[in-house]
């Protein structure tokens, strides 16, 4: 991978080679020379870094990659890449100071450019003679013409593989390095400047200090001093519990991010004897078992895919067979690998949903859903089963083939001496963050175990990764980037930007929020809890896109977060909206740009809603199809929260029998209203969409006027509707977000209120929500009269 000065690329290829192994050249045995060899080889395991350098000339270079070596041609790509590159960020001060010969011609320096009526030179940027005389454009006499060829009608002559054939002077400095996890040395730096001799035709090959370095990985089937595989933690090798057991000691001696108290879940499952596993009931233990010796210091927790069904569970018949041993021929894989994990890492304890929860017991779910969030808070260490597509496939797997930037190729180097013997390299550089997500990363109830867990492992299919709430550590990142802060950063303003996307940074960081918010604002609540709502609509937009087993827990598997949440900021939580931000909140919707797995339900005239109860219909978590993209992503750009003619006269819930858990499952719930309303008439939009739910909408009777109200995104895919549906609208907001400044082909008109899109119940007054309107500016709805409706 080549870093040049403003961005980060893969060489261009000016040259291919038509093999992908060669000896070294000469110029290569100076880099990786015998003195270079012995201090790798001698080294212990303290020594992380060696150098050389060397400095040749730009045509020996070119006459080596002629030859067949192959570094060579990745260096003389990299050169010319790099010397494009650099062609327009200097001017005359920068020639002066590195290209010695230069300092002495007056000419070029002092003189100004005068411009030529029938050839421009293009000075734009006022980089002056010098940037002329650089590119090889400069046509006025300069009494320099001896160097110049004349290149008529060409004001920037693109540099070729033939450009380093030149006497240009190439300095290259080589660092090797060994990576923290590293049992070699795994990567090479190569810093490349270049400044051209008097006698370079132009384009000049020129890269001043700083302006490229060469970044390779390395790996050699030899071994010691290289490492002998590309850089990763396998769970398939067997150094991997000396490593994390390191990370766990520095969290728990640095960081203190896990949680101590003497909260103790239900049931945990012994794993001490790896022969008798069982279940145990925490009530049942002395005080303090967990936290002593015996007791490994605290419990596990385990998050995985489920799959299909499981068949070995903890059911009310069976519960006091596990208490007396678990069959270890029926756990599943997943389960019994990460009891497998929790021995090696030196716990006795893991908490796992399947067995440690009564899963035919109503009451007993019921009882243990509050205390999610508990669980998984004040575990010593969750572990995260990422690659594993269900319970019964395993996650201590090797990780999947690496994706490159720069693709492989072998050198040898050595003398063939004992001292030095031939040594085959092979040479890449991955892809530094592929865009590969983990089966785990597509679950629903996965979201809040690793956003609720304070020290995270992460057994992904890149291979075995750490996160606590103070440090990411990644042994398959780049030498010297295996270590960074976790992806959360606070604002000038004080709000917190997530800039990857993670949940677990966002709700991490509630307490530190507030803690920040309330030196600040310490009389303002109102805005504290605006920006916990902002990071709220953050979380719920990434928790829509995950998929359940059953749409019926859509409120459950985020219940832990959102008792979290409203704890810590002291708001109502009702059916995954806040109270005290309701009419930000009501403002969502979603956008479906292909129709679902799952088979489509109609949606009929004075329908409720299909098939079973998920939640009520102005709350996102109604809406049962996971193939959607939940909008608005971030609340400051989105919404507004200004009412029109509008005001919300009540709203709750009603809990499904036996539960008091306000966060969790429901069986009805309503929204007292009053507010503008009309009628409206719609038909599917056609035109430059790649949504499947938007509508055009128009004034009720639309003889008034053909002229289009609005549009609206549905709450599924527009194909679930039933022809001759009536529709009325209810105002909610003037919006502050014009679109057409922004993106005027896409939104011709100027929206400038919303609404939600309602559809009439057999009840009077009685409404349910199906979609989210935008009305353009100066329709009839600002005609529309007052009612009180309820919206169910």
């Amino acid at each position: 991978m080549l870093r040049l000065r403003g961005r980060v690329e893969a060489p261009k290829q000016f040259f291919v080679s038509p093999s992908d192994h060669s000896k070294s050249c000469q110029l290569c045995e100076r880099l990786f020379n015998e003195d270079l060899y012995e201090r790798l080889r001698s080294s212990d395991q303290g020594l992380t870094e060696a150098y050389s350098s060397s400095e040749l000339l730009a045509t020996e270079l070119y006459h080596s990659v002629l030859g067949g070596c192959r570094l060579c041609a990745v260096l003389g790509n990299s050169i010319i890449t790099a010397a494009q590159n650099e062609t327009s960020l200097h001017g005359e001060e920068t020639f002066i100071r590195y290209i010695p010969w230069y300092q002495g011609q007056k000419a070029p320096a002092t003189t100004p450019v005068k411009p030529d009526s029938s050839q421009s030179n293009d000075d734009s940027h006022g980089k002056g003679a010098a940037h002329a005389y650089f590119t090889g454009a400069f046509q006025s006499h300069t009494g320099l013409e001896e160097y110049l060829e004349p290149r008529a009608g060409e004001n920037e002559p693109d540099l070729t593989f033939q450009s380093l054939d030149c006497a240009a002077k190439i300095l290259l400095k080589m660092t090797i390095v060994k990576g923290d996890y590293s049992t070699g040395f795994d990567l090479i730096n190569i810093n490349i400047e270049a400044i051209p001799s008097e006698k370079c035709s132009k384009p000049w090959i020129f890269i001043p200090p700083y302006g490229a370095t060469l970044w390779l990985e390395v790996i050699s089937d030899a071994g010691w001093p290289f490492s002998q595989e590309w850089k990763t933690l396998s769970a398939a090798g067997g150094e991997w519990p000396l490593v994390v057991r390191r990370w766990l000691d520095n969290c728990q001696q640095s960081h203190q991010c896990a949680i101590h108290s003497t909260f103790r879940p239900t049931r945990l499952i012994d794993v001490g004897d790896p022969l008798h596993p069982h279940l145990i009931v925490s009530a049942a233990q002395p005080d303090d078992w967990l936290n002593s010796s015996e007791g490994g210091m605290g419990y596990v927790t385990l998050s995985y895919v489920w799959g299909a069904k499981q068949d070995y569970v903890l059911t009310q018949d069976t519960l006091q067979t596990k208490l007396a041993g678990l069959d270890t021929t029926r756990i599943p894989q997943s389960v019994m690998e990460a009891m497998e994990v929790t021995r090696r890492l030196g716990f006795r304890y893991i908490w796992v949903d399947a067995l440690c929860i009564i899963q035919d017991s109503r009451e007993d779910k019921l009882k243990e859903l509050p205390m999610m969030a508990k669980i998984y808070q004040h575990s010593a260490l969750t572990i995260s089963a990422a690659s594993s597509t269900s319970c019964s496939e395993g996650f201590l797997k090797p990780p999947q083939p690496a994706l490159f930037k720069v693709q492989p190729f072998q050198i040898t180097i050595g003398k063939g001496e004992p001292q030095f013997p031939y040594i085959n390299l092979s040479l890449g550089f991955r892809e530094e963050a592929p865009d590969v997500k983990d089966p785990i990363d597509s679950r629903g109830w996965t979201l809040q175990e690793w956003a609720l867990s304070s020290c995270r492992l992460r057994f992904s299919s890149r291979g075995i990764q750490w996160t606590c709430n103070k440090l990411v550590a990644d042994p398959s990142a780049l030498s010297g980037e295996e270590h960074r802060d976790p992806p959360i950063q606070f604002s000038p303003e004080g709000y917190v930007q997530n800039y990857f996307g993670e949940a677990s940074a966002i709700i991490s960081s509630l307490p530190e929020l507030n803690e920040r918010l309330s030196h600040r604002y310490t009389v303002d609540e109102t805005y504290k809890r605006k920006e916990a709502s902002m990071m709220w609509i953050e979380i719920r937009s990434q928790y829509a896109q995950r998929s359940l087993s059953f749409p019926s827990d859509k409120l459950s598997a985020i219940s832990a977060i959102a008792a979290i949440a409203a704890e810590e900021n002291g708001m109502t939580y009702v059916a995954g909206l806040w109270k005290e931000a309701l009419l930000t909140d009501l403002q969502w919707y979603y956008i479906f740009r292909s129709n679902p797995t799952a088979g489509l339900l109609t949606v009929a005239a004075g329908q409720e809603y299909e098939n079973e109860y998920i939640a009520p219909s102005w709350s996102w978590a109604s809406v049962r199809y996971d193939n959607g993209s939940l909008y608005p992503k971030q609340s400051r750009k989105w919404t507004t929260d200004r009412p029109w003619h509008m005001k919300i006269l009540g709203c709750g819930v009603d809990l499904i029998d036996g539960s008091d858990f306000s966060f969790g499952p429901m069986k009805s719930g309503y929204l007292d209203i009053e507010g503008r309303i009309l009628d409206v008439e719609w038909e599917l939009w056609t035109e430059n969409t790649v949504a499947l739910n938007k509508l055009q909408l128009y004034d009720s009777p639309r003889q008034k006027s053909n002229e289009q109200l609005g549009q609206a995104f549905l709450d599924f895919p527009s194909s679930c509707l039933e022809k001759g549906l009536k529709f009325r609208c209810l105002i909610l907001t003037k919006a502050e977000l014009v679109y057409n400044q922004y993106n005027p082909e896409r939104y011709p008109e100027v929206i400038c209120a919303r609404g939600l899109l309602l559809l009439p119940l057999h009840r009077p007054n009685t409404y349910r929500r199906i979609g989210l309107c935008y009305l353009n500016e100066g329709g009839l709805w600002e005609e529309s009269t007052a009612e009180s409706i309820r919206i169910v």
